[in-house]
Parts: structure tokens; sequence; C-alpha cells
């Protein structure tokens, strides 16, 4: 299996610790893997928007200091005596919600809804400790158990897949997170047919993929709109035919009707995290149609302003959730990679911008600003 034997070591790490705050990199103390556990090096991180969500305080996390950063792939270092499966040396791919192989879902293979991984954002590992310490000796929490916005990093087995080593480090990255969530979007949680028109909101990175995936599936008009142009600038190059620029709330359905001659679209598909994005979609599709949510909308939201008389107009559209692209972690990923390899998807091609460790508030602070394509942390 490898070297199981490790010591306690000093890395650098991004530590979120409180909306307000501003992020730090600091130099925490990170344990040696437990039984089940596996030493990552990092080689490349994603800037998704959930992390911005949490700097925001739209998500809330268990705790703080936490380490930020979850859409990875790095190289194993270390390992537990218990582990399987994994050897030192091998590449991963972190996972943002582990694949326990125990629970119901799992044993119906259905690892995108693991149980235990229903809750990620507590900051503790798998089995509910700790790894991680900053300079006064206080536990720091992990987000998503994997902690990436750090040199290296201790997270579960079941919060890694093993990928083949000619795989660049990030498209491994991205696959693990923003790329399976825009391709199953697309292709799992709702069903594109030939000559369909597809609605994407939202052309960030899972958006990106989103669209090309829909191009993929046989769709012959793919609508995309964003608030920012540079970002819709983009769309077309990755298979948009259409693209809308969003300036205010309440206006993306009207304008997505007139563009499909007052039809709407087959399918919406939602990689922007917003209730009025949410709300659109379903206004711009048509009846029995479908609407898909990917994007993390805020936690405060409470409700959908639709009316119960637009459901019943809705006349069989459906509206869906979508996590890890609705498909097992272990089936997606491949898949990603393996579209990826043979030119069927443009992943590396999202990448714009790269940060080193210290650069990450700037890469948020451009990801806010509506950058195109997506940023990515990467690692000498």
């Amino acid at each position: 299996m490898g070297d199981t034997k490790h010591d306690t070591q000093t890395v650098r790490a991004v530590v979120f610790r409180g909306v307000g705050t501003p992020l730090a990199v600091e130099n925490i103390t990170l344990d040696p893997p437990a039984p089940t556990e596996v030493l990552v090096r990092m080689k490349a991180v994603g800037l998704c928007h959930t992390e911005q969500h949490v700097i925001k305080g739209e998500l809330p996390v268990g705790m703080t200091p936490i380490v930020l950063g979850h859409e990875g792939a790095g190289v194993v270092e270390a390992l537990g005596p218990d582990v399987r499966g994994i050897s030192v040396g091998d590449h991963v791919a972190l996972l943002w919600k582990p694949v326990c192989k125990r629970c119901e879902p799992c044993q119906r293979g259905e690892h995108h809804r693991c149980d235990p991984g229903q809750d990620v954002n507590t900051g503790l590992q798998f089995n509910g400790t700790y790894r991680r310490h900053d300079a006064s000796g206080a536990p720091v929490g992990s987000l998503c158990m994997t902690g990436a916005f750090a040199e290296k990093t201790v997270v579960d087995q079941a919060s890694v897949v093993v990928v083949d080593r000619d795989i660049p480090f990030e498209v491994a990255a991205l696959a693990s997170c923003s790329a399976v969530g825009g391709y199953g979007a697309v292709t799992n949680a709702t069903t594109v047919k030939d000559g369909d028109t597809v609605l994407i909101i939202g052309a960030g990175g899972q958006g990106s993929v989103a669209i090309q995936a829909a191009r993929m599936a046989g769709a012959t008009r793919v609508i995309v709109a964003d608030h920012h142009q540079r970002r819709l600038d983009q769309a077309p190059g990755m298979g948009a035919s259409d693209t809308v620029l969003v300036t205010a709330e309440g206006e993306l359905a009207g304008k997505v009707l007139e563009l499909t001659g007052g039809r709407g679209v087959d399918h919406a598909v939602v990689c922007a995290g917003s209730v009025d994005a949410l709300t659109q979609a379903y206004r711009s599709a048509r009846a029995g149609g479908s609407v898909v949510l990917s994007g993390i909308p805020p936690f405060a939201a409470k409700n959908i302003p639709l009316l119960p008389l637009e459901v019943l107009r809705g006349n069989g559209k459906t509206l869906v959730g979508s996590q890890y692209g609705a498909i097992s972690q272990l089936v997606g990923i491949p898949q990603i990679l393996d579209h990826s390899r043979h030119g069927k998807l443009r992943i590396k091609e999202i990448i714009t911008r790269s940060y080193g460790l210290d650069e990450v508030s700037r890469g948020y602070d451009d990801l806010a600003a509506g950058e195109p394509g997506r940023g990515l942390l990467r690692f000498d």
C-alpha cells in the first residue's frame, strides 16, 4: 500500500475566520492521516462560487477558523493503515461530498446522495475529529471535509477518487466539481433530445461545461444568460447560439420568450446561485419542459415566488435539484475525464486565470467582478 508513516507538519493554507475578516494565508499544523485517511500534496484547485458564498455569509459553515477550497486535485504522499485501493504516488481528485459506500444511497450506487455527505460544512473530518490547528493550538476546520486551499491536506479515503496520471491536474480539479455538475445537470438530471432548445443561466465554469453538454446531447439552440457581458463574450466559443445580458431581476423570462417566439425553451439549467434565476428559468421553460437547479442559492432564501397557477399551467413541467450532476461521483468524474481526453469536452480552455496561494483573495475579487471562465489556484 505504500508508506503509512508521516509526521505532524506545518503547511500554508487559506483560512477563513468569519464574514468581514479578510482571507489570510496562515501557517497551520497538519496532523498525519488517521487509519482511513490520506495525505495529499495539492497541485490545482478551482476557485468555485461555493467559497464566495461562504466569504459573503450566504452559506454558513459550522465553525471558524476553517480552511477553504474543495475543487482540487493532487498527489497522495502518505496514507493510513486501513486505506484500501489507494497508493502513495496516486493522482487523486477531491470529492466535496464523500462516498461512504455503506449508507442506503451508496448501496444503491447513488453516491451523490451519500447520507454522511449531506452536511459537509461542519468543518470536521469524515470521522468527526480535526487534523488542523492554528498557531494558538485551536482546531481549524476544513470546508467540505477537504480544505483544499493548502499546500497539503488530509482527507478520508471517502473523499478522493483516483484518476489516471496522464490527466492534467487542472482538468482533474475542475472535473471534481464544476465540470461534472454542469455536464450532469444537462445529461442526467434531465433529458435533452436532438433539436431541443436549452437555456443555461450562468456562464462561468459550470455553465461553460453545461453549454458544451447541451450541444453534445443534440440541442440545436443553446441560449446563455448572465449578468456579466465578459462571460457572455466567451459563451459562443463553448457552443452558445444566443446570449442574453441580464441587467435587472424579473426580465430574463420575457427576453427568452421573445427569442423563442413565445414558446419557451425545452430545458432550463440554472448554474447561478440566485432565486430570481431559478424563478426566471421556470417561467422561460415551455409547458412540459424541465428546469434543473445546479447552482447554490443563498442559504437564507426561503421560497421561490411562483404562483400556484403558474405551476398548474406548467402542465408536466418539472423542477429538480442536481448535485454532482445527478450521478455517482465515481461514475461522473471518470466520464468527464474521458470526454476531455477525447476532445469532446473542453475543460482546460475554461481556465482563464491562475493564482498562487497568496492571491486567492484577488481571485475571488475577480470572480465577483465577472471575469470569464474559471480561476485556478496552482501549486509549484
